[in-house]
């Protein structure tokens, strides 16, 4: 085999096979088991062909009902879907079961659609009969025994696990977590997937770990190109994988042709890649080259779909518990209401809830080590910085000492200018007044020596609480000094006044007196 794809990359483009392999070759190296751990739904059995392109044909037949609470018959649903051969793939026509809407369960898998099985496990009347006989009248020793026997079997009803036996010549019933008297049911919420039907996503569940299939995703994208025909028009993206309980992975595959005259990309719906790979052909490749346990398309249900599936109650569930759910939906917009029957059920929905709470742990850790790592580098950056900063002003200095000898070395032997001949006259007069008469030098050196050998000096004092006769003579005091000064300020303004009217006066006197010697002149 050559070489590996990379096992972090965010998607894988397989447009041609990296390496060769022959019909009945492994991806992984050995046979994918013969049973599967997720159960999608048969394709034979598609509950409510929610993704299906074309309209389905529905059939239901309801048994009788049973004094226990429960429903003996369960509706019978059939879906067909037809692909003419002017699809993508060219596959003519195909008679195949429309895909089931696989919401996303919130938890990191594929949804286990609820369905509404196409042969129920009480079809006819003579299973019907089984069942109440089972449950009421066995017929194994004809005393007292029969009674427990009969007991036991509705434990094993209520719970949906064991053997039911009836009657000597008679295969035991095999109940299930499906039958109607299960009481192991429970309501869950999914969480709505947000990809599109337009994306085409195929979520694949691989027996392989999730570290495997990153290292070899370019191989897993050969395959299915294979699987497609090898057609240079298509070409395979292998996208996120994701981990699941059971050394197993979700991976997220689509299918992009690009058309061979315009050279256009077109990625192929999400349905129409499920319609193809779900064939018993490719599915087998799938299982046999890949590990595939199951697949599923990944997009959204449509509202009107949506409304459908909430109206009609669950196999087991009755109307009042169903529509109780959808009332204690917490968030309508984003869950959808789903069953689950059995403890096994329950118990993969805690696993994937632990897994996925695993997962959430290790990107918080991711997180907040990048933050660390991203502290560290603000710190050493902050370093730098500062030691930037301080060469710049090492080198300012040295820059203004250098152009300071320049500067002298040019004027050298030349006659001062003015501008020098003043800064000259300023120094030389700022020199004498600090060694005149008055020492202002010395007193500032005596003033600094004193400071420094008491720094005490420049604490301040700290202020006395005065008494209130003091308080008082001291706002009168001040209350005096701002009458004066506000009378001043009258007076000034006054003055002020009276000297704009002299001035205004003096002005006019001069006017009329010039106007009457240009007359007499």
């Amino acid at each position: 085999m050559t070489a590996f794809g990379s096992g972090f990359g965010f998607g894988a483009s397989a447009g041609k096979p990296a390496s060769t392999f022959s019909a009945g070759s492994r991806l992984f190296g050995q046979a994918a088991p013969g049973t599967t751990a997720f159960s999608f739904g048969a394709p034979s059995q598609s509950a409510f062909s929610f993704s299906a392109p074309a309209q389905p044909a529905l059939s239901a037949t309801v048994g009788t009902g049973f004094g226990l609470g429960s429903s003996f018959g369960q509706p019978t649903v059939t879906a067909k879907q037809s692909l003419t051969g002017s699809g993508l793939f060219n596959v003519g026509s195909i008679a195949t079961t429309a895909p089931t809407f696989s919401p996303s369960s919130g938890f990191g898998q594929v949804a286990k659609p609820a369905l509404v099985d196409a042969i129920s496990d009480l079809s006819t009347s003579e299973d019907m009969l089984r069942y109440i006989v089972a449950l009421t009248n066995p017929q194994l020793y004809g005393d007292e025994r029969d009674a427990i026997i009969a007991k036991l079997n509705q434990l094993l009803a209520f719970l949906g696990c064991g053997k039911a036996y009836y009657a000597n010549s008679a295969a035991p019933i095999e109940f299930t977590p499906k039958n109607p008297f299960c009481r192991l049911r429970f309501v869950g919420y999914n969480k709505r997937t947000d990809y599109r039907n337009e994306e085409g996503f195929v979520t694949l569940i691989i027996k392989r770990k999730a570290e495997e299939v990153r290292y070899s995703r370019q191989l897993l994208g050969d395959c299915i190109y294979r699987i497609l025909g090898c057609r240079p028009s298509l070409a395979v993206n292998v996208g996120s994988v994701k981990p699941l309980p059971g050394d197993r992975c979700e991976v997220n595959v689509c299918i992009v042709e690009t058309h061979p005259v315009t050279g256009l990309k077109h990625t192929i719906p999400a349905t129409e890649s499920y319609s193809f790979l779900v064939q018993p052909t490719a599915r087998m490749q799938l299982q046999s080259q890949a590990s595939v346990e199951d697949l599923a398309p990944k997009a959204d249900i449509l509202d009107e779909k949506l409304s459908g599936y909430l109206c009609l109650p669950p196999p087991g569930f009755d109307t009042f518990t169903w529509k109780q759910a959808q009332l204690d939906n917490p968030d309508k917009n984003t869950l959808i209401p789903w069953p689950i029957n059995g403890f096994k059920e329950l118990l993969e929905r805690h696993r994937l809830q632990v897994q996925e709470m695993e997962l959430q742990e290790m990107s918080l850790e991711r997180l907040v080590e990048f933050l660390k790592k991203a502290d560290r580098c603000s710190a050493d950056i902050q370093l730098k910085l500062e030691s930037m900063r301080r060469t710049q002003h090492l080198l300012t200095h040295r820059l203004i000492l250098i152009i300071a000898a320049e500067i002298m070395k040019f004027k050298n032997r030349n006659a001062f200018d003015n501008d020098e001949e003043l800064l000259k006259y300023r120094l030389e007069r700022i020199d004498s007044h600090l060694n005149g008469p008055l020492q202002i030098a010395g007193t500032l050196t005596e003033m600094f020596s004193r400071l420094r050998s008491h720094p005490e000096c420049l604490i301040p004092c700290l202020s006395e609480k005065l008494d209130n006769s003091f308080t008082c003579d001291v706002k009168l005091f001040l209350q005096r000094c701002q009458e004066s000064l506000e009378s001043v300020i009258r007076l000034v303004q006054k003055d002020v006044e009276l000297m704009n009217e002299v001035v205004h006066r003096e002005i006019e006197a001069n006017q009329r007196q010039s106007m009457v010697s240009s007359h007499f002149a």
